[in-house]
Order: C-alpha cells, then sequence, then structure tokens
C-alpha cells in the first residue's frame, strides 16, 4: 500500500506541476498577444493623424505604441509554445515593415509624397500587420486549448494509473485506497472538466475546494485563470462592438455610393449614399438582382467578387455606369473587390461607385474647346501659308537666301500647325459622332492598296522593305473606305517611322471567321512594356522613339476602327518589332 502512495503521489505531483507551468505559461503568452493585437490596432490612428498633417501626435502615437508592443512581445517570447513561435515571429517582421514605412512617411519631403506612401505602403502594411498579429493570437488561445487537452488527457491517464494502484493494493488495505482515490481524483476530474469547459469557450465555471495543497492550488488558479479569460473574453467583446460601430459610422458618411454583399452575392447593406439611389438597406440579405441595383454591370461585379475570379477596378467605359439620380442622370466608376477574412476565405464583396459626372463634363468641355480653338485658328493658319507662298514665289519683291530660309521654315511650321489642327478636329469629330462611317461594300484588296500606296515613296527613301500580303477571294467588307484607309495609312507610316533601315514593314489582310483580319507589322524599334496601355491617348509619344507627329494618329485610327465596331490591338517587344491588328465584319 506504502509503494502504490508513493507512485500515486509521485505521479500527481508531477502531473500538477507540469500543467500548472504550461497553463500559466501559455495564459501569459495569450494575454500579451491581446496587448500586441490591440497596440497595432491603435496604429491605425497614426494613419489618420499623418494624413491630417498631425505629423507630432502621429510620431508620439507612434513611439508609444510601437514601446507598447515591444515590451508586450519581449514578455511573450519566453512564454511561447514552439507552435506558436512561427506566427510570432511573423507578426514581428510584419510589425517591422509597418514601422519602416511609418518612418518614411516622416521622411516624406511633402504632403502629397506623405499621402502616396500611406495609401500605397503603409496602409496595405498596417492590414497585413493587423492579420498576422490576428493569427498570433489564434494560435496563441489554440495553445491553450491544446495544453486544457492534454489536461485532460493526461488527468485521465493519472486517474488510470492510480485505479490500478490501488486495485494491486486492495489485499492490504482496500477501505483506505478507495478512500483516498475518491478523496485524490475529484479535485482532478473537477479540473479536467473545467479544463475542457474552458476549451470550450465557457470561463464561468469554477472548481469549490479547501484542500490547500497542490491540487487546492491549481485548482485556486484555474479559477483565475478562468476569471481573467472572461475578463479578456468581455473586452473583446467590447472592442468589437466599437470596432463595428465605428466602421458603420465611417460606411454611412462616405460620400461614394457602397454596396455590400455576403459571401453568397445577396446583398447586405447600402450606405447612406447608396440608400439615396437604390432605397434603404434590406432587413435581411437578398439577391443582387436588376431590381435590387439597376444595372447589370453592378450584378456582374459582385457575382465575379464572390467567386474570387478578380477585382473590378479597370478604368474603362465598360465600368462607368449612369444612374438617375433627383431627375438628373449621373455617371459611376464601378469598383468591386472581395472582403477576406483572417484565414484570406472570401466573406463577401464591396462595390464602391465613384460620381464622375463632373469629370465628364470636363472632358466634354475640353474636347469642345479644342474643336473650337482649332476651327478658329485654321483660318489664320491657312492666311500665314498662303502669305509664305507668296513670298517665296517673289510676288512681294525677290528674296536674299536667307529671306528664302526663314520663309521656308515658316511654312514647315505652319503646315505642321496646320496637320496638328485638322488631326485635332478629326479627333473631337469622331469622339463626338459628329463624322460617323459612311459604311459601303468594300474590298480588303483596295484598302490595303490604297494604304500600300501612301506610304511606299516613304519606305523607299528610307530604304525599308515594304510590302502586301492579301489571302485570296476575301469577302468584302462593311466599312468606310476613306476612314480605314486612313488607319491602314497611320499603320504602316508609323511603322516605318520607327524601324531602320534594312527592316521591313508589312500589311496583311486574311479571313477569320465571319471578319476580315488586317495586320500592320514591322521589325522596328519595338514598345516599351510600360507604354502598351498608353500608345493610344492623346499626345502620348514613347521616349526615344523618331519623331514625325504630335501623337494623334493612334488616337484618331482607335476612334474611327472603334467606330466600325472593332478595336486596335498591339502587341510589341523592344527590339523585335510590333504588331498592330483590328478586324472588320464580312458583308
Amino acid at each position: 500500500m506504502t509503494i502504490a502512495l508513493a507512485i500515486v503521489l509521485t505521479l500527481f505531483i508531477s502531473l500538477l506541476r507540469n500543467l500548472d507551468r504550461g497553463v500559466q505559461k501559455n495564459l501569459q503568452a495569450t494575454l500579451l498577444a491581446q496587448t500586441m493585437r490591440t497596440s497595432i490596432e491603435r496604429q491605425g490612428a497614426v494613419l489618420d493623424r499623418l494624413l491630417a498633417e498631425d505629423l507630432d501626435v502621429a510620431r508620439t502615437m507612434h513611439m508609444d505604441e510601437t514601446k507598447r508592443f515591444t515590451l508586450a512581445a519581449k514578455e511573450a517570447e519566453p512564454n511561447l509554445d514552439s507552435s506558436v513561435s512561427q506566427a510570432f515571429n511573423d507578426a514581428k517582421e510584419g510589425v517591422e515593415r509597418f514601422n519602416q514605412s511609418i518612418l518614411r512617411a516622416f521622411r516624406a519631403k511633402d504632403r502629397e509624397a506623405r499621402r502616396l506612401i500611406v495609401q500605397t505602403d503603409i496602409d496595405p502594411a498596417h492590414r497585413e500587420a493587423s492579420k498576422l498579429v490576428g493569427v498570433l493570437v489564434v494560435r496563441a488561445q489554440e495553445a491553450v486549448s491544446e495544453a486544457n487537452r492534454k489536461i485532460v488527457e493526461e488527468s485521465q491517464s493519472a486517474r488510470t494509473i492510480a485505479v490500478v494502484a490501488v486495485v494491486i493494493s486492495l489485499i492490504v488495505a482496500i477501505v483506505l485506497a478507495r478512500y483516498y482515490v475518491i478523496y485524490a481524483l475529484r479535485p482532478l476530474k473537477e479540473l479536467a472538466e473545467q479544463a475542457e469547459a474552458i476549451g470550450d469557450g465557457n470561463y464561468d465555471v469554477k472548481i469549490r475546494t479547501r484542500r490547500r495543497d497542490e491540487i487546492g492550488i491549481l485548482a485556486q488558479n484555474f479559477s483565475v485563470m478562468a476569471k481573467r479569460l472572461n475578463e479578456v473574453r468581455k473586452k473583446e467583446a467590447e472592442r468589437l462592438q466599437v470596432a463595428e460601430a465605428l466602421t458603420s459610422a465611417a460606411l454611412a458618411s462616405l460620400y461614394d455610393p457602397v454596396i455590400i454583399a455576403d459571401r453568397e452575392g445577396k446583398i447586405v447593406k447600402f450606405n447612406r449614399a447608396a440608400e439615396g439611389l437604390f432605397g434603404s438597406s434590406p432587413a435581411a440579405p437578398r439577391d443582387p438582382v436588376i431590381e435590387s441595383v439597376g444595372d447589370s454591370r453592378i450584378v456582374s461585379a459582385i457575382l465575379q467578387s464572390v467567386r474570387g475570379e478578380k477585382t473590378k477596378a479597370e478604368d474603362d467605359e465598360t465600368n462607368l455606369v449612369p444612374i438617375g439620380a433627383k431627375g438628373a442622370e449621373r455617371i459611376y466608376r464601378l469598383r468591386a473587390t472581395p472582403m477576406h477574412g483572417e484565414l484570406d476565405e472570401i466573406l463577401g464583396a464591396v462595390v464602391v461607385l465613384e460620381d464622375i459626372t463632373h469629370l465628364r463634363e470636363v472632358d466634354r468641355l475640353k474636347t469642345e474647346f479644342i474643336a473650337v480653338a482649332s476651327h478658329e485658328l485654321r483660318t489664320p493658319v491657312t492666311s500665314l501659308l498662303l502669305s509664305s507662298q507668296i513670298l517665296l514665289e517673289g510676288a512681294a519683291g525677290d528674296l536674299n537666301p536667307t529671306q528664302k530660309q526663314v520663309i521656308e521654315a515658316q511654312k514647315e511650321d505652319l503646315a505642321r500647325l496646320e496637320r496638328l489642327m485638322q488631326e485635332l478636329l478629326d479627333l473631337s469629330k469622331l469622339e463626338a459622332g459628329s463624322s460617323p462611317p459612311r459604311f459601303a461594300r468594300v474590298s480588303p484588296q483596295e484598302l490595303v492598296q490604297g494604304a500600300f500606296a501612301s506610304v511606299r515613296g516613304t519606305a523607299e527613301m528610307k530604304s525599308v522593305q515594304f510590302s502586301t500580303e492579301v489571302e485570296p477571294d476575301l469577302p468584302m467588307v462593311r466599312a468606310d473606305a476613306t476612314q480605314i484607309t486612313r488607319v491602314l495609312t497611320n499603320l504602316a507610316a508609323n511603322a516605318v517611322r520607327h524601324t531602320p533601315s534594312g527592316g521591313t514593314v508589312k500589311i496583311r489582310a486574311e479571313r477569320e471567321s465571319n471578319q476580315v483580319r488586317f495586320w500592320v507589322e514591322d521589325t522596328g524599334q519595338g514598345i516599351p512594356a510600360d507604354y502598351l496601355p498608353k500608345i493610344f491617348e492623346r499626345f502620348v509619344q514613347v521616349p526615344g522613339a523618331t519623331g514625325g507627329g504630335a501623337g494623334l494618329g493612334l488616337p484618331i485610327s482607335q476612334a474611327i476602327v472603334v467606330a466600325h465596331g472593332s478595336e486596335i490591338k498591339v502587341e510589341s517587344q523592344v527590339g523585335e518589332g510590333s504588331k498592330f491588328t483590328f478586324a472588320l465584319a464580312a458583308d
């Protein structure tokens, strides 16, 4: 009996000491991780101060929260289980990247640079750091649960061993052994039940015992731990309520309409601006049908986002949504993005409608101004050209060589200015729709040969091999022959201009389903990848490219092709040449 008792006591004492150390260690790490998360979340106020240019307050807040985070991390590190160490290191690295971003913002020269750093660097770094610290808290809580699980397992193991020892010792003192086992194991059973309850999230359970030994101390520590965890849970719930209230207030005060959908694509909430367009927020989630938001593009953006297909934030015409509001139509730019949880799962989607009606109006006024200004300048420029020609012909008397040289240079500049004004007028008419295509049945061979004849002389002067390749028996196409010839001529002239002597330029036409596709290919210097999305914008010039225009040829060509129901596409690599292509419907 004495041996069995010694075995049981030794086992229980070892168990209690190990469990006490494990629980206290994981509890301390959990509480400190909570402090770290609170510190990094408070860093969000530093971003607000930075944007408000309150640098001294921002710097003080940043230093205080950094110090608080560092102290908590230093205290937590010795208490971490191996399963939590990686998450702890990731969190420290994420916070360090955020701190470096904050320091770059403080060193920024001006407000705009600081705002750009906040938007492109600090804000993503803050979100990432918050996410990593959140993962650390989850891992620490999992470690507490794991410790609790081990308590249950080891308690059950200890009970089994004790029962076996008592059974073996029953021959000597069955009554005494039975009493001791009951007396010794009752607190452990309660302790195991409390550990299991804590693992399930119930922190209100308590162990009532008058014992003063290790079991009594452990029971008391468990009760204290449960009380502290309950306090932490209440504080976390309060913090979440405050964060939810702040989020709702911020969402309601946004000027732009915002639509929030759940992971199934059902509409959950409108902010105040969106309610002005679509009505009140739904009492329960509803499907994003056309009747709810009024435009299929908004519905499509929501569904694409919740499926994780892509973030819809392009600036092209397909993302511009007209919506009637207060008796007038306004234009909104559609931006949709998925919402992700702490484990990167999709929680839903957010759609923001940016009101760009004023920008469209400014663009319209600018286009009208360019058109009017170009039209009004044509008469004086034409008069100056005529005057220059008259002077060169000697109508006002003979000119010496120097005078002729000056007049010829003036005539060239005026001719270039006249071409620029004509291109501006053409582009304005095309964009305004006042110069629509005059469609007719046209032969692709005729279009290609028209462009070839216009550019052949320039290619021969530059020693560029210029050729055409047209498939036989191509169908007629529905097009404005003058406008499409101009497009091919512009593309071919650009290709010759940017192709060195000895290079090749080719115009091709081939059948493609019920269309005819045209190609203009060259072996020239190519276009840098950064400029490929911009070359169809007005006045864009690729750095290092050979001069020869105002950057309006490609925008005019794209406008003409778009009016024909197609689009010019380009493929290019620096040093390997370029390929421009578009298709016209067969007639």
